[in-house]
């Protein structure tokens, strides 16, 4: 009896994606931020954005409505950044 020693064949699924790419192979950089990562940019993004309305609050002439539904998501943004802190 022969006993090879060659690594088995690897069956692939005919439909199946690869991991080539025009520039050669996939790299990490390409790859989805890590969750912490991803995190942190959302709540700086989130913290822009609280920022800009409280300005907008403090600065701007604004009717009654527009003042309160400004007020609320400020409000709103506060209150998300108190549970996470």
């Amino acid at each position: 009896m022969l006993i090879k020693e060659l690594a088995p064949a690897v069956r692939t699924h005919p439909e199946a994606r690869t991991t080539e790419r025009k520039g050669g192979t996939v790299d990490s950089k390409s790859l989805a931020q890590p969750a912490h990562e991803a995190t942190t940019l959302k709540d700086e993004r989130m913290r822009k954005i609280l920022r800009e309305a409280v300005e907008r609050f403090n600065n701007e002439l604004l009717d009654h409505d527009e003042r309160l539904l400004l007020l609320d998501r400020i409000k709103r943004l506060r209150r998300r950044f108190e549970i996470r802190a």
